[in-house]
């Protein structure tokens, strides 16, 4: 029989990093089972065939106010109060535990201490408060094993044990049959700047993202003259009324609220250039699913950074402000030939690095040991 694996998340939601770990799910040769609150991500497991565990402890859920309802006197009994509840829940048998939620680090890994059992961080969060750092730091020492999405993941924790820290990146993958963005159309080969650049940014609208910077970079690319539509994909947390703010402070822009993951590709396959802002993003999924699309990225910093190579598979801005955005979205706009060849260097490049057969092995080989 394969050792069975079990991943935790407080996560009700199927973001990026919850689409990436189904993924790596999928292509697994074990049994996995899934445990988190009920919501989509449990959902979308179980659509998808896994064994799923719907974690109703009040002490687990409460982990997800850490931050917002509890403060700093509050987080340390939170987090000894979940791990006792964890240490009690259905979730321990021979095969790893895997987890996937940055508040659930600490007491998942003392849970399994007090338990035998082999835990395993997946490390994908950040950037944080250094008190935050700290707890993210003293999960790494107490879990058997850290797997990270990027280098920037790491730094973002300070300090970890490096003999039992690895990277690894996500798996991305594209529902079959979609292609690549721009076969069917020949805007990318206009150089004499008239044709704007359909630039694209994709994500939660939170402060983290620094989609305003973005946004005041189009606004001062478009008054030097540099003709770039850009779309927004996303919801800030207040949903329609933060929606409402933001389209009559910018605009030039076109928010689209947030959508369902094949409309966000649809998205993508329409732009020229998508544009990552964030400065401590630990992967970038987005960025990975663009560049399958042929679609190059403009990045700015974090672990986008690390994946693209600037002007060979995308643009990475000289700084993290909007003068250097613009300036890169004036460079993109200047050469759509490049911008074309960046972005089939990108399909190659990415799509070896992000193959979920290869990144599932990779991934697999650090979480069972």
């Amino acid at each position: 029989m394969p050792t069975p694996l079990t991943v935790v998340s407080l996560s009700t939601s199927c973001w990026g990093a919850e689409e990436s770990m189904l993924t790596l799910l999928g292509h697994l040769d074990v049994p996995a089972r899934v445990a988190a609150p009920a919501g989509e991500l449990v959902d979308a497991a179980r659509a998808a065939g896994h064994a799923t565990l719907t974690l109703t402890d009040p002490a687990v859920r409460r982990l997800g106010d850490i931050g917002k309802g509890i403060g700093a006197a509050g987080t340390g009994p939170a987090l000894l109060g979940a791990a006792a509840a964890l240490a009690g829940q259905p979730l321990w048998g021979k095969g790893p535990v895997v987890s996937f939620s940055m508040w659930l680090h600490l007491p998942l890994a003392l849970a399994g201490r007090a338990r035998g059992a082999r835990v395993v961080l997946d490390l994908h969060d950040g950037p944080f408060t250094a008190a935050g750092a700290a707890v993210q730091s003293a999960a790494a020492f107490a879990a058997t094993r850290v797997v990270a999405t990027s280098r920037t993941a790491l730094d973002h924790v300070g300090r970890w044990p490096h003999r039992r820290a690895a990277v690894v990146p996500r798996p991305v993958e594209l529902p079959a049959g979609l292609g690549a963005a721009g076969e069917t159309t020949g805007d990318e080969t206009v150089a004499d700047g008239t044709t704007p650049l359909r630039a694209v940014i994709v994500g939660r609208l939170d402060p983290e993202k620094r989609v305003d910077v973005a946004l005041e970079a189009q606004r001062r690319a478009r008054a030097a003259g540099v003709p770039v539509e850009l779309t927004v994909v996303g919801a800030p947390h207040n949903g329609e009324p933060g929606l409402d703010h933001l389209r009559a402070r910018w605009p030039d822009a076109r928010f689209t609220g947030r959508l369902p993951h094949d409309a966000v590709l649809t998205e993508l396959t329409g732009a020229d250039l998508l544009v990552s802002t964030a400065t401590g993003e630990a992967f970038g999924r987005t960025v990975v699913e663009a560049a399958l699309l042929g679609v190059p990225s403009l990045v700015v910093g974090g672990g986008p950074a690390e994946n693209v190579r600037d002007g060979r598979t995308g643009l990475l801005a000289t700084g993290t402000g909007p003068d250097e955005v613009a300036a890169g979205l004036a460079r993109a706009a200047a050469d759509r030939a490049a911008l074309t060849s960046m972005g089939a260097a990108a399909r190659a490049e990415l799509g070896a690095l992000c193959d979920p057969a290869t990144v599932t092995r990779q991934w697999w080989a650090e979480v069972a040991g």
